[in-house]
């Protein structure tokens, strides 16, 4: 957005310094992040909220997957078995 620290600073009630400790945390607090969200016109919250629906997909996904895997694993199972019968069959 081209504003300085000390005016960032200055919009969520911090000192300059404080501002560098907060920016390089790994993790803010969500009161803070619910003011720096406010302060530059942007919802983080919206991006994490992201991310859990996709995690949220790519799992349902990994566990559908696993379902038809058993399934088909089920059918190769039973066709092994129908060879055989046949292999005996003809012996």
């Amino acid at each position: 957005m081209g504003m300085k620290k000390s005016e960032f600073a200055k919009r969520i009630y911090k000192q300059r310094q404080n501002v560098n400790d907060l920016l390089s945390k790994e993790s803010i607090d969500t009161s803070d992040l619910l003011l720096i969200s406010e302060v530059l016109k942007f919802d983080f919250f919206i991006e994490y909220s992201n991310l859990l629906n996709i995690n949220k997909q790519n799992t349902n996904t990994l566990n559908e997957n696993r379902k038809e895997i058993e399934f088909l694993k089920g059918i190769i199972d039973s066709q092994k078995l129908s060879l055989d019968l046949l292999i005996k069959k003809e012996k």
